[in-house]
């Protein structure tokens, strides 16, 4: 087993500490899927409010400040990743017996680093992020990836046999979709200067959010490499029904601003609608991609 000390961080060493027993993990796991409940059901009926398309929201006391979208991404993702190693490495010092050096948390690291450099490396014309989006979703992204360290140590027991290759596989195909898809938005921003016309490629043309279909392939297959476990369920309650409400959200942008969007599409899976409120969603593609 490989082992590397990480340096001592009091407060991290203790919520470690704590998160070693199961009982504690059981209640952190339990209240942070309730509180997921709590989130969604509330972004369901009333998202946060993202300002009207292509204008910059003004600075509002609620929004504070506005930050670039490539530094807001990178911000939500790597400093994310950073606590998900950290946490593996504090978990590989004590109880654990599982190598903090697995396929499932390459695969975090490399999706990780992916969505946070991303926009760095495609800079275009993208709307600034209010300072609320960005907490959101930094938020989200460490709850998360404190789940998926203890989960990975405490509950995946090795990596081998036909269906664990399989899904592995079914994760890099569905990474490598998703990536192409996703540089494929980045450099749309870059050719106008005002947001985004209906996109046609590939899956595009059956569902408004083909990026998030094939991460919502990678979520699944991800969790099946895990034994089945409270960990596993908690990341699923908070991974899940925010890719599909992103692309609802996605999907009545194009209805309430483009004129020939084609009537089956859908918000992520072919065949699979949803039916928002007119005028219940904004411009929030401005801030995902």
């Amino acid at each position: 087993m490989i082992s590397f000390a990480p340096p001592y961080i009091p407060v991290f060493y203790e919520i470690a500490r704590l998160l070693m027993k199961e009982w504690f993990f059981n209640i952190f796991a339990i209240l942070s899927s309730a509180l997921a409940l709590f989130v969604f059901y509330t972004r369901a009926k009333k998202p946060l409010n993202y300002g009207k398309l292509y204008q910059e929201p003004a600075i509002k006391p609620k929004f504070w400040f506005l930050i670039p979208a490539w530094i807001a991404f990178f911000i939500i993702n790597i400093f994310p990743l950073a606590i998900f190693v950290y946490f593996l490495l504090i978990f590989s010092q004590q109880e654990a017996s599982i190598d903090p050096f697995n396929i499932p948390a390459l695969l975090i690291v490399v999706y990780r680093v992916f969505r946070g450099l991303i926009y760095p490396f495609f800079k275009g014309n993208s709307r600034r992020w209010p300072s609320t989006v960005l907490g959101y979703y930094f938020g989200v992204n460490i709850l998360i990836s404190i789940l998926q360290a203890r989960t990975l140590m405490m509950e995946y027991w090795g990596f081998g046999g036909i269906l664990i290759y399989a899904l592995t596989g079914i994760w890099c195909i569905s990474f490598l979709v998703n990536c192409y898809y996703d540089i494929h938005l980045a450099t749309r921003k870059n050719k106008k200067k005002r947001g985004y016309s209906v996109v046609t490629l590939g899956l595009f043309k059956k569902v408004a959010a083909a990026n998030y279909s094939f991460e919502l392939i990678m979520t699944i297959s991800w969790a099946l490499l895990c034994n089945l476990s409270i960990g596993v369920l908690a990341i699923l309650i908070w991974t899940l029904p925010n890719i599909v409400l992103r692309a609802r959200h996605i999907q009545q942008w194009e209805k309430n601003h483009f004129t020939n969007v084609p009537l089956k599409k859908t918000p992520l899976i072919p065949g699979w609608t949803f039916q928002p409120k007119r005028g219940q969603f904004y411009g929030i593609f401005d801030f995902m991609i």
